[in-house]
């Protein structure tokens, strides 16, 4: 399962903070070695739960929702300390395609350090034209609607909408 781009809203980041979690923690799941089950009790169609420990040990369940337009894009609606039971899923299913979703040539986390161990580092001014660098921000419900609907007039991916904008940000600076 590949998820690109984790969207918060501002009422997703209060619901986090009230389970002491923040949304780092959430990408840090989403970047680790993590499972992907279909959610059992889905509010919407599609929903998923991602299991998976954060940086600093603790296991947490993240419910996502997919974005009707952009397929890489899922919006953060939840997310709690896993459960007793959600833990041993995690533990038991060990590789995403063991719980049957879709892996999309993804590798674990150990693999993803073993590689940058023996990557180059280029200092910035040496990055070629087509470097691309994941980013997560966090926007509020208005600027996302607007990323919606820019999207959805330009018939494009959330993610193009949301990259157009902050490039043209950043000319613009």
């Amino acid at each position: 399962m590949r998820v690109v781009v984790l969207l918060l809203t501002q009422t997703t980041i209060d619901k986090l903070a009230a389970h002491a979690i923040s949304p780092e923690e959430v990408r840090q799941v989403n970047d680790g070695d993590r499972v992907m089950i279909r959610n059992p009790r889905p509010r919407v169609e599609g929903s998923i739960l991602m299991i998976g420990p954060t940086y600093g040990g603790r296991v947490l369940t993240v419910v996502l929702n997919p974005d009707p337009i952009d397929p890489d894009a899922w919006h953060v609606r939840t997310a709690w300390q896993a459960s007793a039971a959600q833990i041993r899923r995690y533990e038991a299913a060990g590789r995403r395609e063991d719980v049957g979703m879709v892996n999309d040539d993804e590798i674990t986390s150990a693999e993803l350090d073993d590689l940058l161990d023996e990557a180059e580092t280029l200092p910035v001014d040496q990055l070629a034209g087509s470097t691309e660098v994941r980013l997560y921000i966090a926007v509020d419900a208005g600027t996302l609607r607007q990323l919606e609907q820019r999207a959805a007039q330009t018939g494009t991916a959330v993610t193009d909408a949301a990259s157009d904008a902050l490039r043209a940000g950043a000319h613009a600076a």
